[in-house]
């Protein structure tokens, strides 16, 4: 179980892994050697232009260790790159020595994410009359309320086209 101590040495041991594969010298945020704990019901972590990274406190409590070393990697990437950066072409080349992965790549993201309250759950109607759970989301957003299944940019689930998104109240 991840703890606020085991936490701040996986860090650590992280942040010495990311300097074998790129000195210190070359980063362009120094990162700060402890971590600050974060509410975020959006983020995992957060990297700032201090160098400072914020993980979010739902870790605390879990098994989701893999989840968590990968998440630091992404926020260290941030900071080698530079912060304002974004998740450009260099960032994702980066991550990728970082050995970093889609947070959805793991189960354990579930495990997070079940410590959040959404708002509504988005649940998507498939054209062949099955329906799938999306998800948890703290807002309704265009992407679902505006999509049209006639238009030129379907989306897709397993190669079956979505034929409208529904939204309900938790």
């Amino acid at each position: 179980m991840l703890t606020k101590q085991l936490i701040e040495e996986h860090f650590i041991e992280e942040i010495n892994n990311a300097i074998q594969i790129v000195p210190s010298s070359m980063w362009v945020h120094s990162p700060k050697p402890k971590i600050i704990y974060s509410d975020s019901k959006i983020n995992l972590g957060l990297a700032s232009t201090c160098g400072q990274v914020s993980i979010n406190h739902r870790f605390i409590g879990t098994q989701a260790m893999r989840l968590l070393k990968n998440t630091i990697r992404h926020e260290l990437a941030h900071l080698i790159v530079g912060v304002d950066q974004g998740h450009n072409k260099r960032f994702k080349k980066l991550a990728m020595l970082l050995d970093v992965k889609r947070p959805e790549a793991f189960e354990e993201l579930k495990e997070i994410e079940s410590k959040i309250s959404y708002k509504y759950t988005v649940i998507a109607h498939m054209v062949d009359g099955e329906n799938v759970l999306i998800g948890g989301v703290h807002r309704k957003t265009a992407k679902y309320t505006r999509y049209n299944e006639q238009q030129a940019k379907n989306m897709y689930i397993d190669k079956r086209a979505i034929s409208k998104f529904e939204f309900v109240l938790n």
